[in-house]
């Protein structure tokens, strides 16, 4: 009994670390970066450029 109990904790510690490294971690490794504002001219440029 005492040794399912050292499964349940050990398995209830491995799951909150996986939740914590999947959700926080990529936040502070890969930040959103906004996007970056064209003015018109420059696009219809870039357009007929292509």
């Amino acid at each position: 009994m005492f040794h399912y109990k050292w499964k349940k904790i050990i398995i209830i510690c491995l799951l909150f670390t996986l939740i914590f490294f999947s959700t926080i971690t990529p936040n502070i490794i890969l930040p959103k970066q906004s996007a970056i504002a064209v003015q018109e001219q420059d696009w219809e440029m870039f357009l007929q450029e292509k």
